[in-house]
């Protein structure tokens, strides 16, 4: 599941993490790299306002400084651990942020600076305490800071004006706990430290002055002149220097001399400078293996002209190190009692807030209830002085509140009472759903209610003080109706009326007025109107209308069609224009006088009665003939005889349609009829020239067929080849004529189902390979093979064999001549669990989309000079359509523009 950054956390996160950033970088060293830094604050402030997620990202940031700053990584693991621990158990209370530190540090921090330190950098125990020490206080003070800022940002920044006293008060205890102890514990520290390097330094000084004194008294540059004069010990070494800084003479190791590779000198006081070894060592490793060096220039021994004596400055590390360590222990345990002095300290005093503030939230129901509780007490005088004002409040509250709920429900007694007769007729007014108008004896109107509100949009304090007809008449507004309305005012009449009004926006609507009187004591005060927004009814009574019309427009529009619609007894209910050119009656002597039965004929009929009587199973006459199967289907399309009005006959295509409400209910019948008298003389003329090409031109055409083949035979004699040129182009059209001859046959025969189908079980296999045998020869006349590429000799299919091989002798030959010469034609067999399919696949020039939309009609060809040179009825896969459908099967192709096709044939298994 994806993860959706919040926009301001993330700008948050990231300016915490340059904060975190620069915390470290601006870090107050204390002593051998041992420095205070103050990331973590804004990483605690992370955990407290962004998460989880955010902490340990800005604790990541903000740590990698301290790789730089100490040259290991073991800080920013820790780092992150600390953020980690802090926001998993801080989640909303941010009361216990330096609580949860100072767990975190006992618990988990303290172990693993021991860990990093120890046994993965090799400094000594000492130094490990130390730096654990340092950064468990470090990271508890930042915890603090953090917190003051969270409280200063809710207050002054993001203006929250409650903020809870327990965190507040628990922090400025702890803080000014941990400065009045603090501070002069690190600055007695400071100066011990201070004298002890003060010691080394006039330690050094006191030995160059003796050194110095031995060469003057002897006047000469050896070592025995300086050792009878002072004694030498290991951890003291010197070296004197003439003017090209050669040394003269040396006594130990002098390190600042030694050229030691990444070694660094820092100047510490004056002629005294501190010189540290290898960069890449530990700071506090390379400290202790430091040597503090004292140089002065020599100017009264001949060819002597500097001197240099060295101290190792282990001694010194180590007796710092005590002493810090000493004031962090001390330091610590200050931190942790300060913590507990706060906790207990801001619970005495918060606890019996707490308890009033519990108190006080029931304080309402009490007072309310005459119940009151004493308020708690306390030790505290200024709380225990509230308390007791708060609860002489509410006994005073609780004495005022029962005077006034009894002078209450005296009032409300009385208004009840008075008032009762006007509730009812208010609420019957409020609760109806039409507009009520009281007007005075002048019209003026005096009060509306809701319901008038909701439907013109004026109030009662616009609507009051005007005349109903000022305020909502307009332009459309019909006159005659206001006209009427006000002669029955003007005689004090009741009136119904239906008019346009407007609304406050401007919309008009449609209103329906019942306007009375209103009378008390035979004394006449005004009228009462009561309204009915009666728009939406006008706007469906429209609507109607225009369909009607629309569609009555519609249907005698409709020439050429007889559109009659009855009851559902059969009596004419419409009778369009088209019925009227068709029959030659006029709508005004069929509609409501008439049924159907005047123009059908009476013996067709009865025909048909018997025919459905034998379908359904039960008796059908009379009306039901034409009624019995759309009431069963939907509708019914079928031929029948009209008899117009002129006694004359035509041939119709009637449609039968039942007519439902929009509850469902039958509300009669409509019949749409279409002459087809013409349709049907050219069928017959077709069928006559059908016949007339079967019997008068198939015969000759055969005759002449066989002649001609004769003749290319040699039957008389030796021809020219420019007769047998012409005599082969006579021959190939009569063989086209006669195979149009035969299509057009069996087009025939299809369509007026008179094509005779054997239909029995057969193995497909081995009628497709008939069917290559037999088309062999058509293919080698054409440069082509038929090769079989899958089979399934286990496919059986219910198919007539005959016109199974007749499809593929279509599929063959059209591949075949489509090929170009040297290809193969490709046939597979294949069968899945319900049905066998036959796929051709030739690899010639395919078929164009545009024609592709039309192949399966009948005369279809491409256009184009290349397909048309290749011969063909246009027939030939129109028939194979109308096949397969006969064997229950379907057929389709698969082709694409000069990269061939694939004709297939589906056919169910025969099971």
């Amino acid at each position: 599941m994806p993860i959706k950054l919040n926009k301001n956390i993330l700008i948050s996160t990231l300016v915490l993490s340059a904060l975190a950033v620069a915390g470290n970088y601006v870090a107050i060293p204390l002593f051998y790299s041992v420095s205070f830094i103050f990331g973590s604050i804004f990483v605690i402030y992370a955990a407290m306002t962004l998460g989880r997620c955010a902490a340990v990202f800005v604790a990541f940031a903000g740590g990698i400084y301290t790789i730089y700053l100490w040259g290991h990584p073991y800080a920013i693991i820790i780092f992150i651990l600390e953020a980690f621990w802090v926001a998993s158990l801080i989640k909303r209370d941010t009361f216990n942020v330096v609580l949860y530190d100072v767990l975190f540090w006992l618990i988990i921090g303290i172990p693993a600076v021991f860990i990093f330190y120890i046994y993965f950098i090799g400094l000594p125990f000492n130094a490990a305490v130390l730096i654990g020490l340092k950064q468990t206080l470090n990271g508890i003070f930042n915890a603090l800071i953090a917190s003051f800022i969270f409280i200063a940002i809710n207050v002054l920044w993001q203006k929250k004006q409650h903020v809870s006293i327990r965190p507040l008060l628990f922090n400025i205890i702890l803080f000014m706990t941990l400065i009045a102890a603090a501070v002069p514990i690190i600055m007695s520290t400071h100066q011990t430290s201070n004298n002890y390097e003060k010691q080394i330094n006039q330690e050094l000084k006191t030995y160059a002055k003796q050194i110095q004194h031995a060469l003057v008294k002897h006047n000469k540059i050896n070592l025995n002149s300086i050792t009878d004069s002072l004694p030498l010990t290991a951890e003291i070494s010197f070296t004197i220097l003439n003017k090209k800084h050669q040394q003269l003479l040396t006594f130990g190791e002098i390190k600042s001399l030694s050229g030691e590779k990444d070694s660094e000198i820092v100047t510490h006081q004056k002629n005294i400078s501190i010189w540290l070894p290898d960069a890449s060592l530990p700071s506090m490793k390379r400290w202790q293996q430091g040597y503090y060096v004292f140089s002065q220039d020599i100017t009264n021994v001949p060819g002597a002209a500097k001197l240099i004596v060295e101290k190792s400055a282990a001694s010194v590390v180590d007796k710092i190190s005590n002493l810090k360590i000493e004031m962090f222990s001390i330091l610590t345990a200050l931190m942790i009692c300060a913590v507990l002095f706060s906790l207990l300290l801001n619970r005495w005093i918060t606890q019996p807030l707490n308890k009033l503030d519990k108190t006080s939230q029931k304080l309402n129901n009490k007072i309310t209830s005459g119940k009151l509780e004493t308020l708690p007490q306390s030790s505290i005088s200024e709380f225990s002085h509230l308390s007791e004002t708060l609860n002489k409040m509410a006994l005073d509250i609780s004495d005022d509140y029962q005077g006034m709920s009894e002078e209450k429900n005296h009032l409300v007694a009385i208004v009840d009472k008075s008032n009762e007769a006007l509730q009812r007729l208010s609420m019957v007014a409020s609760r109806t759903t039409n507009s009520v108008v009281i007007t005075d004896t002048k019209g003026i109107i005096e009060w509306v209610n809701d319901a008038f509100t909701k439907i013109t949009g004026y109030t009662i304090d616009e609507a009051a003080g005007k005349k109903p007809g000022e305020l909502l008449q307009g332009i459309d507004s019909d006159p005659n109706t206001i006209s009427r309305m006000s002669e029955k005012l003007k005689a004090n009449e009741s009136f119904s009326e239906e008019i346009i009004n407007y609304k406050k926006s401007g919309e008009r609507y449609w209103i329906h007025i019942d306007c009375d009187p209103i009378l008390e004591d035979d004394e006449f005060l005004g009228f009462i109107s009561i309204e009915s927004d009666i728009t939406q009814r006008k706007n469906t009574e429209y609507e109607l209308k225009n369909r009607t019309s629309q569609l009555n427009a519609i249907l005698n529009a409709a020439t050429e069609i007889s559109v009659i619609s009855t009851d559902t007894s059969g009596l004419i209910t419409m009778f369009n224009s088209g019925a009227e050119r068709m029959l030659g009656y006029k709508a005004s002597d069929m509609v409501n006088k008439e049924s159907p039965a005047i123009f059908h004929l009476e013996s067709e009929v009865m025909v048909r009665a018997q025919e459905l009587s034998k379908q359904l199973g039960h008796d059908v006459r009379g009306f039901d003939v034409f009624t019995a199967l759309p009431n069963l289907a939907g509708s019914e399309t079928r031929e029948w005889t009209y008899i117009k009005n002129d006694g004359t006959h035509l041939t119709v295509l009637l449609s039968v349609t039942p007519i439902t409400s929009d509850n469902g209910e039958l509300d009669g019948y409509l019949g749409v009829a279409q002459d087809i008298t013409e349709r049907k003389r050219l069928d017959r003329m077709k069928e006559e020239f059908v016949s007339t090409v079967s019997h008068e031109l198939r015969t000759p055409l055969t005759s002449i067929n066989g002649a001609l083949k004769l003749l290319n035979g040699g039957a008389v004699g030796e021809l020219s080849d420019q007769v047998k040129a012409m005599l082969t182009i006579a021959t190939d059209n009569t063989q086209r004529l006669s195979l149009l001859i035969n299509d057009l046959l069996d087009m025939d025969k299809i369509a007026n189902g008179k094509m005779d189908f054997d239909l029995s079980s057969h193995d497909v296999m081995p009628l497709v390979e008939r069917s290559i045998s037999m088309n062999n020869a058509y293919a080698v006349q054409h440069g082509v093979s038929y090769k079989i590429i899958s089979r399934c000799d286990e496919a059986k299919a219910n198919i007539d064999p005959n016109r199974f091989l007749q499809i593929l002798a279509n599929f063959l030959s059209n591949a075949a001549k489509f090929s170009h010469p040297g290809n193969n034609v490709d046939i597979s067999v294949d069968c899945t669990s319900d049905k066998v399919t036959v796929a051709i696949k030739d690899y010639g020039i395919g078929i164009s989309e545009e024609f592709a939309k039309k192949i399966f009609n009948k005369f279809s060809q491409a256009d184009s000079s290349d397909t048309r040179s290749k011969g063909g009825t246009g027939l030939g896969l129109a028939i194979s359509q109308q096949l397969i459908k006969q064997m229950h099967g379907t057929i389709g192709f698969n082709s694409k523009k000069g990269e061939g096709s694939v004709f297939w044939i589906e056919l169910p298994l025969y099971k």
